[in-house]
């Protein structure tokens, strides 16, 4: 058999054919390498501002949410400082002054309200606050009060907490008057911030509006401390003149939690 001669044309285009077709694989090659290098280019050129507007937002959360907690105290302090502001109006008002002097005028123990038996308050006749204190074997039946305002007193002592019944509390009695001389013995009527007592005396002199005061007579509450304003009069049915006096309590529990209230000694 002959064997077919390969012309030197042939060679040379084979050569050339061979020589291009390296050339094309090393550009397909090093584009692919280029494009992988543009790609690992581009994250890290996109990387980096991602980076840094991450940290930026952290930094801008981190910052609110500082200014959050600082509002919220600055918020909780003002309106600690309203509430005192408003009592002190309203003690004012009713010619009495809600100061440390009333405080120091009694041989007596700081405490802070530190719970509140809200169910109960709202729905059922047991009107309950808790209060905490430094002081150890806190006697029952106490005064308590809130500067000038009456509030309650001192009960059992549960878990370091001295349980207060408020005077709204129906098994709560106190002797109270007004400034024209009219005095009654009310009791808790299991409605928040109220009480109640009756008169059956024609002669006796108040009208809605008038503020309440302790007389001290219980033996409980010292005298002069300011329990409320009469709010409603009602007529009770029957032959004799009786009627049923409501009077409104200064003391709301619902602005008292973590507020100051003094144990009378």
């Amino acid at each position: 058999m002959q064997v077919k001669k390969i012309s030197l044309r042939d060679k040379i285009k084979t050569l050339i054919f061979s020589i291009f077709l390296i050339c094309l694989l090393s550009f397909f090659s090093y584009a692919v390498d280029l494009n992988k290098k543009s790609q690992r280019f581009l994250e890290m050129l996109f990387s980096f501002p991602s980076e840094l507007i991450n940290a930026a937002f952290e930094n801008v959360r981190e910052y609110e949410n500082n200014r959050i907690f600082e509002l919220e105290n600055r918020i909780m302090i003002l309106e600690s400082d309203i509430y005192e502001k408003n009592l002190e109006i309203l003690a004012l008002e009713n010619k009495r002054n809600f100061t440390n002097d009333t405080i120091t005028r009694f041989n007596n123990v700081e405490a802070y309200v530190s719970g509140f038996d809200q169910g109960n308050y709202v729905c059922c006749r047991k009107h309950r606050i808790y209060v905490s204190t430094d002081v150890d074997n806190i006697d029952t039946s106490k005064a308590i009060s809130q500067g000038s305002f009456v509030v309650g007193r001192s009960g059992a002592t549960v878990f370091d907490e001295v349980e207060v019944r408020l005077v709204s509390d129906p098994e709560e009695f106190i002797s109270i008057k007004n400034s024209l001389g009219f005095f009654c013995i009310a009791q808790g009527t299991a409605v928040p911030q109220e009480i109640s007592c009756d008169n059956e005396s024609k002669t006796s002199k108040y009208a809605v509006g008038d503020t309440f005061f302790t007389t001290g007579f219980d033996g409980i509450y010292p005298e002069g401390q300011i329990v409320g304003r009469l709010h409603k009069v009602t007529e009770n049915e029957g032959p004799n003149f009786k009627q049923s006096l409501y009077i409104k309590l200064f003391f709301n529990p619902y602005n008292s939690m973590n507020k100051q209230l003094v144990i009378h000694e």
